[in-house]
């Protein structure tokens, strides 16, 4: 073999060895997706306010946006919207029982429900929202049944209502139950309140719902005992 051919194989293999053992060195790094903190559609002074947000909340509305921008758009600005508390007086219950009590919480799943019903997934953006209050329910003699909302707070929604379900703890709108009521749209995210119904069977119902019309969500619950 002649010596210059003989150099050259050995200046390749030379050079192969050391890009063997540099690799990491001089390799492109790979492109990972990263996800903006800016949320699509927001104005700078809310986008200020989303920032405060728990990182935790803040990623998943950024998540929401990729599928669905206007939705996470709608749902951080009712969220940011300032607070407009409404305290409404309790009415007379003077000659009113009462029949019913809860208290409002998210959905959550415990550990025996899981076991009991091993295919029951709690609803995709869920962790976004909190709450919290007592849930009154009094009888009178004309058949009027009065939803005093006592010390209510809530994250704030697009579309929010509140629905008499037939089931203690609705994960979807599909189990609100067959004679389900929409009884009216939530007034306020802070404060007490009074709702009222007539003509119902208060032993028919297991639960009331805060729910989002517009975007088919589950915000709280507040299983009637």
């Amino acid at each position: 073999m002649p010596n210059q051919l003989r150099f050259l194989i050995v200046v390749v293999v030379a050079l192969l060895v050391a890009a063997t053992f540099t690799f990491p060195l001089w390799r492109v790094p790979p492109e990972f997706e990263t996800i903006s903190d800016e949320l699509p559609g927001l104005s700078a002074a809310l986008q200020a306010d989303f920032d405060d947000l728990p990182r935790a909340i803040q990623t998943i509305y950024r998540l929401m946006a990729r599928e669905n921008p206007s939705m996470a758009q709608l749902m951080v600005e009712a969220r940011l919207r300032p607070p407009d508390p409404l305290n409404e007086e309790m009415p007379d219950i003077s000659n009113a029982q009462e029949v019913r009590s809860g208290r409002f919480q998210p959905l959550t799943l415990t550990e025996e429900e899981r076991r009991a019903d091993p295919d029951a997934e709690l609803p995709p953006y869920n962790a976004l929202f909190a709450a919290d209050g007592d849930l009154f329910v009094y009888a009178y003699p004309d058949d009027r049944y009065l939803f005093r909302i006592e010390e209510f707070i809530i994250t704030n929604g697009p579309d929010l209502v509140l629905i008499l379900s037939n089931t203690q703890k609705p994960l979807s709108a599909d189990q609100f139950g067959r004679d389900y009521i929409e009884i009216a749209p939530l007034r306020s995210n802070i404060g007490n309140m009074n709702y009222e119904l007539r003509d119902i069977n208060i032993n028919d119902y297991r639960s009331l719902v805060i729910y989002d019309r517009r975007y088919n969500m589950i915000y709280a619950f507040a299983p009637l005992g």
